[in-house]
C-alpha cells in the first residue's frame, strides 16, 4: 500500500504544476461564469447551489482532517479555526446573498471547483494536522501579523462581497462603488488573496504558502478579465481611475 506521506507531497508537486496551468490559461480563456458565461461547457447551473456544491468539499474535507488527526498544536487549532470561519461563509452564508436564479454558472466550472476543494481541503487539513504543521508559533510577531492580515482581508471580502449582492438585486450588472472599490475593479478578489497571504505567513509552511500562490493564480486572471470587462461596457468607466487588482499599479 502507498504510505499517505508519498500520496501528500505527490498531491502537493501536482497542485503546485496545476496552479501555474491555470494561471496561464485563465490569462487567455475567462473562467465560464456569472457575466462570462457561454455555451460549450456544459449545462448552466444557478449559482447559488452551484456555489454550495463546489465549496462544501473545502470546510467538509478539513474539518474531518482536524477531527482525525494525530497531531494537534494551539497555532494549528487557530488556524484550522480561521480556515473553517471562511468556508462556513462561503458555503452557508454568501451563496444566499446572491441574486437567486438570476446569475449563472456552468457545470464544467463547478467540476473544476469541486476537484479544487477536494485537493486543498486534504492537502490543507492533513498539512496542517499532521505533514506540514505550522512553523510559526503564537509567541513571534510574525504569526500574529499574519492572523490581522487574514482578519483584514476576511471582513473586506464579506464587505466587497456585499456590496456586489446589493448591487446585483437590481437585476443588471452595474459598477460596484464603495469601500476598496473606489481603486480596483476587483477589490472581493484582492482581499482574499490578502487573506489567504496573511494564513500563510502565520502558518509559515510551504502548504499553506501553495494556497495562496493558488488564489492568486486563480483571482488575478479573473480580475483582469473584469477590468477589460467593466471597460467595454461602461464607456465612463475608465474615468474612475481604478486598476484591476492592485491600487495604482495593476
Amino acid at each position: 500500500m502507498v504510505q499517505e506521506v508519498i500520496v501528500f507531497w505527490g498531491l502537493w508537486c501536482m497542485w503546485l504544476a496545476a496552479g501555474a496551468f491555470s494561471m496561464v490559461l485563465l490569462m487567455y480563456i475567462p473562467a465560464p461564469y456569472g457575466k462570462f458565461v457561454r455555451t460549450g461547457y456544459g449545462p448552466v447551473v444557478r449559482s447559488d447551489i452551484g456555489w454550495v456544491i463546489q465549496e462544501s468539499p473545502s470546510f467538509i474535507v478539513f474539518l474531518l482532517s482536524a477531527l482525525f488527526s494525530e497531531y494537534w498544536s494551539l497555532e494549528a487549532s487557530l488556524l484550522g479555526l480561521l480556515f473553517l470561519v471562511h468556508y462556513f461563509n462561503r458555503c452557508f452564508v454568501f451563496p444566499f446573498n446572491m441574486r437567486k436564479g438570476k446569475k449563472s454558472t456552468t457545470l464544467a466550472v463547478i467540476a473544476a471547483a469541486l476537484l479544487f476543494t477536494l485537493g486543498n481541503g486534504y492537502l490543507q487539513g492533513r498539512g496542517l494536522f499532521h505533514y506540514d504543521p505550522p512553523e510559526n508559533s503564537v509567541q513571534n510577531l510574525s504569526f500574529w501579523a499574519g492572523v490581522s492580515l487574514w482578519a483584514l482581508g476576511f471582513f473586506q471580502n464579506v464587505r466587497h462581497d456585499q456590496i456586489l449582492a446589493e448591487l446585483s438585486q437590481k437585476g443588471e450588472y452595474g459598477i460596484p462603488h464603495g469601500g476598496w472599490f473606489e481603486y480596483v475593479s476587483c477589490a472581493n478578489y484582492l482581499s482574499e488573496t490578502l487573506e489567504w497571504l496573511g494564513w500563510a505567513i502565520a502558518a509559515n509552511t510551504v502548504t499553506a504558502y501553495l494556497f495562496a500562490f493558488w488564489t492568486f493564480a486563480n483571482l488575478f486572471p479573473r480580475a483582469l478579465s473584469q477590468h477589460r470587462w467593466y471597460k467595454l461596457k461602461f464607456d465612463n468607466y475608465s474615468s474612475l481611475n481604478r486598476r484591476a487588482f492592485i491600487p495604482k499599479l495593476v
